[in-house]
């Protein structure tokens, strides 16, 4: 208050002293502080993120609170020194790992170029992922596959972004397969059926003496 921030929307009791204060200096060096400013990050994931501010990097990139500070740590020095993160940013890698995969990029340049080549076709994939609009019934027991005949998506695909919608069973695999050929001339095709619930059996008593 002394310094004329505005800091009263972020005074909250439930924060701790210096999480408080991470916010505070986030104020002071101008950088968005709603972008931490949130109860289930700890101070040292909130330092992480304000420094990443600071610095310009992609938040994105780390901005998770399943991370720990020690792994937004070596993400945000890998997105400093221009590496490509995907390499080591999964969360099944703990902190000293990818710190020891952040600098085995920095020292090997060949695998640098190879990662970076990998995330620019991975991203291509994902782009053409986005094109498949699969929606749900509002039971969710049928999947529907809108066709654009401008972009007719790959077997694979189709399959991935079926999973990515949680869909894994019930499958029309042969639906699948016109599809990807370009054979079918609906605007909307029925690509997964769930199995409809059944009423069980009431339950009884059986006296084993």
């Amino acid at each position: 208050m002394e310094k004329n921030l505005p800091v009263d929307k972020y005074v909250n009791k439930t924060f701790r002293g210096i999480a408080l204060k991470e916010i505070f200096t986030g104020l002071e060096h101008n950088v968005d502080v709603n972008q931490y400013a949130n109860l289930e990050l700890t101070w040292q994931q909130k330092r992480k993120i304000r420094i990443g501010l600071e610095n310009r990097v992609d938040l994105s990139q780390y901005k998770n609170h399943l991370y720990s500070a020690k792994q937004m740590k070596e993400i945000r020095l890998g997105l400093e020194e221009g590496l490509d993160v995907s390499y080591y940013k999964s969360p099944i890698f703990a902190a000293r790992d990818m710190q020891k995969k952040r600098l085995e990029l920095l020292e090997n340049p060949k695998l640098a170029l190879e990662t970076k080549n990998n995330s620019e076709q991975t991203k291509t994939e994902s782009q053409s992922l986005q094109k498949i609009n699969i929606s749900l019934s509002p039971d969710e027991m049928e999947a529907y596959l809108q066709i654009d005949k401008k972009h007719i998506p790959g077997r694979i695909n189709i399959i991935i972004a079926l999973t990515d919608k949680g869909i894994k069973n019930g499958i029309d695999f042969e639906v699948v397969d016109a599809v990807s050929k370009g054979e079918i001339d609906q605007k909307s095709v029925i690509i997964a059926r769930g199995t409809p619930c059944i009423d069980g059996k009431d339950g009884w008593y059986e006296f084993s003496f």
